[in-house]
């Protein structure tokens, strides 16, 4: 992840970047200022809107994510479509609980409360559910791949242990029936 003194200095220029994403939202985005909740991008039976893309664009600005925050945004939504696809597949569903948990920790990461930081972002335009969406991805993925792997026999004791404590770190994962 992405180390504490980087977090900090990204919230604490969060006024200076507003500018920046008003431009992302704009101009680089015009087909979603017609209709932001139009299919963007179609993965096997889902749809990312170019209203999601424009979100996590915003989100990896303000982390000062390296790249294009638009490209970087398409290839994360794609990815988190297929992971999360796979891991429903597999009957993981990130809880509630572990959402939370995971939006406290991601918090703590930038010496935010929670609600603090929910209320640093929406004033920049970038909305709760677009960073609830961001921590659910990887409690999902997680949750699938020790279901996957630490099911079969010849998976070794360090990986199964590995993924237990990264299972432990994102709590909440649970199974969901078939």
């Amino acid at each position: 992840m992405m180390p504490r003194k980087m977090i900090r200095s990204v919230f604490r220029a969060c006024a200076s970047t507003a500018a920046a994403c008003a431009t992302i939202g704009t101009a680089a985005l015009p087909t979603a200022a017609q209709n932001a909740f139009s299919p963007a991008i179609f993965v096997n039976d889902s749809v990312v809107t170019h209203y999601e893309i424009e979100q996590r664009a915003r989100l990896l600005l303000i982390m000062s994510a390296p790249g294009d925050p638009l490209e970087l945004a398409r290839e994360q939504l794609i990815e988190d479509r297929l992971k999360g696809q796979a891991a429903r597949q597999a009957g993981i569903v990130a809880s509630e609980e572990g959402v939370t948990a995971g939006l406290e920790n991601f918090a703590k990461r930038v010496n935010m409360k929670p609600e603090d930081m929910i209320t640093a972002l929406a004033a920049d335009g970038i909305y709760e559910e677009a960073l609830r969406d961001f921590i659910t991805s990887p409690i999902e993925w997680g949750g699938g791949v020790q279901s996957r792997f630490c099911d079969q026999p010849e998976a070794r004791q360090a990986t199964s242990q590995r993924l237990l404590a990264l299972n432990k770190r994102q709590e909440g994962v649970r199974r969901q029936a078939s």
